[in-house]
């Protein structure tokens, strides 16, 4: 649908609120973008919301699971690191990397699975940032995140795009 839109609008905002978790992005100008993306003009806009049908939106929604539970495990410790791996099924497979020893016990899955599901009651918003590669790196290594921190220097931009979430005061960023 063509509309006009106003600087600073939030595109989620022009949904009904019952209509909110229908969608998963948001299509402008042929360009995939987040819900809580903001207007950056005040222009006319080819605006189309993708439910999970579309395979863009899929792949933001696996995103933001995987966000989603890398988020609750630091929250219950915020020494567990967590590698997501991929198979030729699609399947997504998630370890525990940091500590070393550290079992995926029923007892640690059901903490995690608790505070998943916390966090998904709160319906908190989830941010992107744009910052400079120094601060990302002062961010990963601030979560003891070394192997992210190391990387970033080999980025040919000089910023880097996180996403931030805070939960009872403690803030958590990652890609």
């Amino acid at each position: 649908m063509q509309v006009f839109l106003k600087k600073d609008t939030r595109f989620v905002d022009l949904l009904k609120k019952e209509e909110k978790f229908n969608y998963y992005c948001v299509r402008v100008n042929g360009i995939i973008k987040e819900l809580n993306s903001i207007v950056q003009k005040d222009g006319t806009y080819d605006v189309e919301f993708v439910d999970f049908t579309d395979l863009g939106s899929s792949r933001i929604y696996a995103a933001s699971m995987r966000y989603l539970v890398a988020m609750a495990a630091y929250l219950v410790n915020p020494k567990i690191h967590l590698r997501f791996y991929y198979n030729i099924s699609r399947a997504l497979f998630c370890r525990v990397v940091s500590p070393k020893n550290e079992d995926m016990t029923e007892e640690l899955i059901y903490k995690i699975e608790s505070k998943m599901n916390e966090l998904i009651k709160a319906d908190l918003p989830i941010h992107k940032l744009k910052v400079s590669k120094a601060e990302a790196i002062d961010i990963y290594r601030k979560l003891d995140m070394k192997d992210k921190a190391d990387i970033i220097p080999y980025r040919e931009e000089e910023y880097v795009h996180l996403y931030e979430c805070e939960y009872e005061g403690v803030k958590y960023y990652n890609y």
